[in-house]
């Protein structure tokens, strides 16, 4: 009796304790096989989803693995899994697919699970690497999507997209009579004269085919040479694209993995093909050089909602980039150094529509200066704490009043959110309201008032010192207009008697309507 003629229990009972590379290899010998070791393989996806479920690995927004799969859900669930590794990561990855392969819809969390043991690295091999593409690319596919990646902090990758050659050597100015050191090529040191123009030769035609980045000059009190720098792709030997149909709008990517070979290529393909309106950048280790030529490359018609988390972006790619996305409704630079010479937006037509920035003080002094730029904006976010410590404290600090200054100078009234998320940034918020203080005393100058800010929030996720609260309560005076007064994060855990704090600032506010959407009562 052959295999294919045996009864379909008695197939199923051996199916399932093979493996799933088995059971594939099996399914391409003829139609029955195929469907048999289908349902073998569903059988084992479930089971393992199940185990996944719970151990924790993988959450269902409440859901069970057999509600996802048998019913068809008019949301979509926030599904996070944690890519764990280990022996059986092959068949977690499929077991996965085949349940994002049920739903019309999802937000995916992926997160790569880091090694516990320092010092280590998970090597990607091909298969794994084609299948997370390939789950990716089916959270991709669903309308309305949401994809967030994560973490991965030692998955070793094929390196960096770019690489970079120097065609002229630095080569630095000597003093007084001190002689520079002879320069040799590499083709006069090493090869004979006649080949030496051959290669010269054979190295132009080929330089004329490769990307070329920008000319980079370096002006420092030794007059160093200018030196051009040149930049090419480089190749990963690995193909990873996604589909036509792609529909994702919500791509968060929040590891260096996306944005290294191989799955750089696949990062960029989505970005330009896939009607995206919000896109996050948190946890990306690449240097200036590399934003340069992704930000040039970059263009999302529908894009509204954009969070770069990184530090090395140079100002004027960031405002070329900006240039030509006047969809965006809400920009965030809250992680973000300033890197360059910060020009003040004097159009009226960049950002026409944005709503909402965020960004530190510095950001914000030069970005408010000129008073009609950003015509619709309602919305300024202050964030302290993210970026530099200390040791860029006392220059956010001082940036403080200008902000202050340049919201008072717009005539539309806008809703101001204080963000201070370190220790230092606590410091900085007290040693600044100090200095308020020792300016003015209790009473507020007229020419220190904001009247234009209508909505205040004050966010810290570190309790504030008892000082810090008192010192808050002769801070909000500043704001004459204000109707509507919030306090989040970690604010009322401090050591203080928060009943007396609100009372007190009900007293000195006639006229604030709610705190922390508690209407005013009757004092």
């Amino acid at each position: 009796m052959k295999l294919h003629d045996l009864p379909a229990e008695i197939l199923l009972e051996v199916f399932s304790t093979l493996n799933n590379l088995t059971l594939h290899r099996l399914g391409g010998t003829c139609r029955r096989l195929r469907g048999i070791s289908q349902v073998a393989l569903t059988t084992k996806h479930v089971s393992r989803l199940q185990l996944l479920a719970d151990a924790g690995t993988l959450s269902l927004d409440g859901h069970t693995v057999q509600d996802l799969l048998q019913q068809k859900l008019p949301f979509s669930p926030d599904i996070r899994f944690t890519i764990r590794y280990n022996t059986q990561i092959f068949e977690d990855l499929e077991a996965f697919r085949t349940l994002l392969l049920q739903l019309d819809r999802v937000s995916l969390d992926l997160r790569l699970s880091p090694l516990e043991s320092s010092g280590q690295s998970i090597v990607l091999r091909q298969r794994w690497v084609n299948l997370l593409a390939e789950v990716m690319n089916v959270a991709a596919e669903k309308p309305q999507s949401q994809l967030t990646v994560g973490r991965g902090v030692n998955w070793r990758t094929m390196g960096r997209p770019f690489h970079y050659e120097y065609t002229e050597p630095f080569m630095p100015t000597h003093l007084g009579n001190e002689h520079p050191p002879p320069y040799h090529s590499k083709t006069e040191s090493k090869f004979p004269l006649f080949i030496g123009p051959f290669l010269r030769l054979i190295g132009g035609i080929v330089a004329k085919f490769k990307p070329r980045g920008a000319q980079i000059t370096l002006n420092d009190t030794s007059h160093a040479q200018t030196h051009t720098l040149e930049r090419s792709m480089r190749s990963c030997g690995i193909s990873l694209l996604p589909t036509s149909t792609s529909l994702l709008e919500h791509f968060n990517v929040h590891s260096q993995l996306l944005m290294e070979l191989p799955f750089f290529h696949w990062t960029m393909s989505i970005l330009a093909t896939c009607p995206i309106t919000r896109l996050s950048f948190s946890d990306i280790d690449l240097t200036h050089y590399d934003w340069e030529y992704i930000l040039a490359t970059m263009s999302i018609p529908t894009l509204t909602h954009i969070s770069f988390g990184s530090s090395n972006i140079a100002f004027p790619d960031l405002q070329m980039f900006l240039s030509r996305h006047s969809s965006i409704t809400t920009l965030d630079l809250s992680r973000n150094t300033a890197i360059g010479h910060l020009k003040p937006f004097s159009s009226q037509k960049l950002l026409p529509n944005l709503n909402h920035l965020i960004a530190n003080s510095e950001y914000l002094s030069h970005f408010l200066e000129p008073p009609k730029a950003f015509p619709a904006l309602q919305s300024i976010t202050m964030a302290t704490g993210y970026v530099g410590g200390l040791r860029f404290l006392d220059s956010e600090m001082r940036q403080f009043d200008a902000v202050l200054r340049r919201i008072a100078g717009r005539t539309r009234d806008v809703e101001l959110i204080f963000r201070f998320v370190s220790d230092a940034a606590l410091y900085g918020l007290n040693t600044w309201l100090r200095s308020i203080h020792m300016r003015v005393g209790t009473e507020v100058k007229a020419v220190e008032q904001v009247p234009n800010v209508v909505k205040l929030e004050v966010f810290v996720n570190i309790p504030p010192a008892p000082d810090t609260l008192d010192d808050l309560l002769r801070f909000f005076p500043m704001f004459p207009s204000l109707k509507h007064l919030m306090f989040s994060g970690s604010f009322w855990n401090a050591k203080a008697d928060a009943d007396a704090i609100r009372l007190s600032i009900w007293q000195s506010m006639p006229g604030l309507e709610t705190m922390d959407k508690h209407s005013r009562p009757g004092l």
